[in-house]
């Protein structure tokens, strides 16, 4: 398995892509676990997208990230690393912080998010900030 999908619904679904994952597909083709067939579900269905692959998507973290708790509509929240130049229309991807986790790459739609902040002192992003 090579992602986990966490839907509007509140379910997760593990399975394999069975195609590249691109944010402006707007979509996620994907075999299920235990499922023969694969299947379509639209980022209006998502909350978000583990990817356990995201060597594809590193040269994004290269610089200028800012470290964020993004919490989803559903309620869970992940403490990422977010590019501060990305510029996807559907979403964006975050890194876990948690450099062991399996399935490290998060894609978020845009759907998804509830609440988004900077997780740094006030103190350093004034500094930061000048």
């Amino acid at each position: 398995m090579d992602v986990i999908m966490e839907l509007m619904d509140g379910r997760r679904c593990e399975g394999t892509l069975a195609k590249p994952f691109k944010p402006e597909d707007g979509e996620v083709d994907v075999s299920l676990s235990g499922a023969m067939e694969k299947q379509k579900f639209l980022f209006p269905e998502i909350c978000s997208v583990l990817l356990k692959s995201y060597h594809t998507w590193m040269f994004l973290f290269q610089k200028d990230t800012a470290e964020e708790a993004v919490t989803t509509s559903i309620g869970n929240t992940y403490h990422v690393h977010v590019p501060e130049t990305q510029s996807h229309a559907t979403g964006y991807f975050g890194l876990l912080t948690q450099e062991d986790a399996l399935y490290r790459l998060i894609f978020f739609t845009l759907h998804d998010v509830k609440s988004r902040c900077q997780t740094r002192a006030v103190g350093e992003i004034l500094q930061a900030e000048g």
